[in-house]
C-alpha cells in the first residue's frame, strides 16, 4: 500500500524519484491515485512533499516518491545515505528501463546481437565497428 504524506515521512526512507500528475480541477483524488501508481511502478511505498498548482481548470501535483527502509536490515539505506545507482527523474516511461540514471529503451522482442534498440523501441542494425586506419609509414 502506498501512503501519501503531506510533509516528510517519519522514520528511515530512500528518495526514489520526483513525479508529477495532472487531473481536472476538483478531482485531486485522481492526481493522488496517479502518484500512487507511479510510486508503485518505481518500487516505492511513500508519496510525500506535495506541491500543487492549477492552470486553466487542470490541477498539477508534484511529489517525491520514496521507499521506507531500516538501516542494517538489508533494506535500502535511509534518507541521506547512499542509495545505490542514480534513479531516473522523472521515472521512465513504460517500455524504458532506468540504467545509471538514464532511461534506456527496451525492445520487445529483444533485438538480435547485431541490432540495437532505438528510442522508438524498434530494433535497427548496430553501427558497424569503425576500423582504425592503417598507420602511414613515411618513405625511407
Amino acid at each position: 500500500m502506498v501512503q501519501v504524506v503531506p510533509g516528510s515521512p517519519a522514520g528511515a526512507f530512500v528518495d526514489l524519484v520526483s513525479a508529477r500528475a495532472r487531473c481536472l480541477e476538483g478531482k485531486r483524488g485522481d492526481c493522488l491515485d496517479e502518484l500512487r501508481r507511479q510510486a508503485c511502478a518505481a518500487g516505492g511505498d511513500i508519496v510525500y512533499g506535495l506541491s500543487e498548482s492549477v492552470d486553466q481548470h487542470v490541477t498539477y501535483i508534484a511529489a517525491t516518491l520514496a521507499l521506507r527502509g531500516q538501516a542494517g536490515s538489508g533494506a535500502p539505506a535511509p534518507h541521506g545515505g547512499a542509495a545505490g545507482p542514480p534513479a531516473c527523474t522523472p521515472i521512465c516511461s513504460p517500455g524504458f528501463d532506468c540504467q545509471g540514471g538514464r532511461c534506456i529503451p527496451l525492445c520487445n522482442p529483444v533485438c538480435a546481437p547485431s541490432e540495437i534498440c532505438n528510442m522508438h523501441r524498434n530494433c535497427e542494425p548496430a553501427a558497424p565497428a569503425s576500423v582504425p586506419a592503417a598507420p602511414t609509414v613515411p618513405p625511407a
